[in-house]
């Protein structure tokens, strides 16, 4: 058992972070000195990315010019800068002097990110648990079946065979 600094006993397998939350451990690592810092980043730029396509489709149903101009400007800007690059994409754009599109895609990261952290939530994030034990349990069950039909040695000739 573990003594805390406020007198709680706690299991091996059950600790407090920095932030005083319960971290639940069935692998007896020690995860309470990781940051997350890199997944917020790339977080940002993931929603920078969906929120671009969102936005795409908004422009498209709101451009109402012939040729689809501000549309056709926006897919190209878009296949010559990155919008998985997150901000970078976002700064391009005003550099461009795309103000209203940079702040439409801003506002659509930030409805979009709100969105999915209400869902991850309404679950606890059970959800996310879930889909990463699928995803071991596949990678697992593949390996297991390469090992198994490399290890495994010719099949028997049958007695018609001999």
């Amino acid at each position: 058992m573990l003594i805390t600094n406020r007198n709680v006993f706690l299991s091996p397998c059950v600790k407090l972070n920095k932030r005083n939350k319960t971290i639940r451990n069935m692998s007896n690592s020690d995860y309470s000195d990781q940051t997350f810092e890199d997944v917020n980043t790339m977080l940002v730029k993931y929603f920078t990315f969906r929120s671009v396509q969102y936005t795409m489709g908004q422009v498209y149903l709101l451009d109402t010019s012939l040729m689809k101009l501000e549309f056709n400007w926006l897919c190209d800007f878009a296949n010559e800068n990155k919008p998985s690059s997150g901000d970078a994409f976002i700064e391009a754009l005003y550099d461009e002097g795309k103000t209203e599109l940079a702040n439409r895609i801003m506002t659509n990261r930030d409805g979009l990110m709100r969105q999915w952290l209400y869902e991850t939530n309404a679950t606890g994030g059970l959800d996310i648990g879930v889909e990463m034990t699928k995803h071991n349990m596949e990678v697992s069950r593949k390996q297991l079946d390469k090992s198994f039909n490399a290890t495994s040695p010719e099949p028997s000739r049958s007695l018609d065979e001999v």
